[in-house]
């Protein structure tokens, strides 16, 4: 999942770290008990430094995303993310929440292209999206 560049790093104690789909970030000053927070959080230890969250497709096959690799380096951890966009639980109390690369409002205008409608806007104003974001 590494692109090899980190777009953002944080100190840890934030509550919401922003990372951009398919992004990487670093997170500074973790505490020793980084691992057993990332397990807590449904992280699966993948070797003793790595640890992945993934997400289970939803059309019925047993095929699992990777949503989230986090390497962990003494008090130093980089998370890498995939394609999924939304807020997920790093820790009990802190989340990245993984933006999307391409702005909703395209986003909305493809869909609706694809099943042959328009935006209906009467009084000027357009769709903005909703800004909630579903958890993972």
């Amino acid at each position: 999942m590494s692109t090899g560049q980190i777009d953002n790093a944080y100190t840890y104690g934030s509550k919401t770290f922003d990372v951009p789909e398919r992004g990487t970030i670093r997170i500074d000053d973790c505490p020793p008990t980084i691992s057993e927070q990332l397990q807590r959080a449904s992280f699966k230890q993948e070797s003793s430094d790595v640890f992945m969250k993934t997400q289970v497709s939803l059309d019925d096959t047993d095929q699992e995303y990777r949503v989230v690799e986090v390497q962990v380096d003494d008090s130093v951890i980089q998370l890498d993310v995939g394609d999924n966009v939304g807020i997920v639980s790093l820790t009990p109390r802190s989340k990245p929440q993984i933006k999307s690369k391409i702005e909703w409002d395209h986003i909305i205008d493809m869909l609706l292209a694809v099943h042959g409608r328009k935006r209906l806007s009467t009084t000027g104003s357009h769709y903005r999206g909703s800004s909630a974001m579903t958890s993972i």
